[in-house]
């Protein structure tokens, strides 16, 4: 199997969100847990033991999707989730979104800080992207802004290694890890020991022969 490190043969289209307005081009569909009793942001795979995989088939046919998807939750776990909080859509620095040419593992978005939405003027039925859901409380910089998107772009790589079941690669991802590794202690709503451990076992069996091309 030819591997490489082009994000360019795995994503179909970028897209500024410039003027689009959220609940009237698109909706944001992804949710995670607040978990009150630990204090802690949870995935809704590693709370409800619940495939999270199922949830985008039932947002098919409109709808709420906090109601579609809490009804799924309840129908396959017997619990009616109350603590479930939407992915933060940041407005500055503005998003964009992914269009990728996979269809989109909704637990390893989330367990990465990516948001997902469903455009709603789109001629694609189900149309979904992916898009980066950190947010900043306070202002930033420039030098922020930069390693925001530093980021944004590793997090997309480590999502990609893992769901591409080995047709992307990246050694760099490697020295991420090493730099931004307090991302996955403090930001992200996974089990990060976990996270960090499959990231490594990965980019251990992977690796080999690889097809380089410059870095987008």
């Amino acid at each position: 199997m030819m591997k490489t490190n082009k994000l360019k043969n795995f994503i179909k289209e970028v897209i500024p969100v410039g003027t689009m307005k959220e609940g009237v081009d698109f909706e944001v569909i992804s949710f995670f847990v607040w978990d009150f009793q630990n204090d802690e942001v949870r995935t809704i795979d590693h709370y409800y033991n619940f495939d999270s995989s199922k949830l985008l088939s039932a947002l098919r046919g409109g709808g709420s999707p906090i109601e579609l998807i809490s009804t799924e939750i309840e129908k396959g776990t017997g619990i009616n989730p109350t603590n479930l909080c939407r992915t933060p859509f940041p407005e500055y620095p503005a998003p964009h979104f992914y269009r990728l040419k996979s269809p989109l593992d909704y637990h390893m978005a989330i367990s990465m800080g990516f948001g997902i939405v469903r455009l709603l003027k789109s001629n694609k039925e189900n149309d979904y992207l992916l898009y980066y859901a950190h947010t900043y409380l306070e202002e930033i910089d420039e030098e922020l802004i930069e390693n925001c998107v530093y980021e944004e772009i590793g997090l997309l790589k480590c999502y990609l290694l893992l769901t591409e079941n080995g047709r992307f690669y990246d050694a760099d991802i490697v020295n991420f890890l090493e730099k931004y590794e307090d991302i996955f202690y403090m930001n992200l709503p996974a089990q990060p020991y976990d996270l960090v451990e499959r990231l490594l076992m990965h980019l251990d069996k992977y690796k080999g022969e690889l097809v380089v091309f410059p870095k987008v």
